[in-house]
């Protein structure tokens, strides 16, 4: 288990999608940033945004990616997401 410090989130980024919902097949491209991530933890200062939430994270979003037990996370402070979605 990772606890971020302040204002920080740790995130899981989604799978890409593949398809769209009515089946038009999307160009594979590993250069495109995957914009939607599950929240793995945040910090104790944020207090909107919470472990399991979906969020929206910007392309111009500083984002830290990290490695921890085999997958890739990523950190970012809870001022650059702009939303929380909700499917």
């Amino acid at each position: 288990m990772i606890t971020p410090l302040g204002t920080s989130l740790i995130l899981r980024p989604n799978a890409k999608k593949t398809q769209t919902e009515s089946g038009i097949l999307l160009p594979a491209s590993d250069s495109a940033p995957v914009f939607y991530h599950t929240v793995v933890s945040a910090g104790k200062e944020v207090t909107e945004i919470k472990a399991g939430d979906t969020v929206y994270v910007p392309a111009d979003a500083r984002r830290n990616p990290f490695e921890h037990d085999g997958e890739t996370l990523v950190r970012v402070r809870a001022e650059d997401i702009p939303f929380i979605y909700y499917a």
